[in-house]
């Protein structure tokens, strides 16, 4: 069985494509807290690419946007074809996705707080 739930929030919004049969397909990442086994550890994110395809790719590009939080259902797939420069990887194929975030001031503050302790990790991770 090959079942993944995951909890975080969107890195940036999602990029929605068409295959050339007519198939929406959107491709984003999420960010994922992990927490350290050590306590006093700062947690750390995680980024995991995330593939969603028809009418779920088209809800997250809907109302998908930096820093919402969602809640998604898939399952693990290879990162195939290996994208240049990047290690081979699984991504997870998204089956549902749910938005977990009651009003905007809330993606608002993530935002904040994610730009002051990340610097310039996360500027290297947008623009790529």
């Amino acid at each position: 069985m090959n079942r993944v739930i995951l909890c975080g929030r969107l890195a940036n919004r999602p990029r929605l494509t068409y295959a050339p049969c007519g198939l929406a397909v959107a491709h984003f990442r999420v960010f994922v807290t992990r927490r350290n086994a050590q306590p006093g550890d700062e947690t750390a994110e995680d980024g995991i690419d995330c593939i969603a395809v028809r009418r779920v790719a088209i809800e997250l590009y809907t109302w998908g946007e930096a820093g919402v939080r969602v809640n998604l259902e898939g399952q693990l797939t290879p990162d195939s074809p290996y994208p240049a420069g990047r290690q081979p990887g699984l991504r997870v194929l998204v089956d549902h996705a749910y938005c977990a975030d009651p009003e905007p001031a809330d993606v608002a503050r993530w935002l904040l707080v994610r730009a002051r302790t990340a610097g310039p990790r996360l500027r290297q991770e947008q623009a790529a």
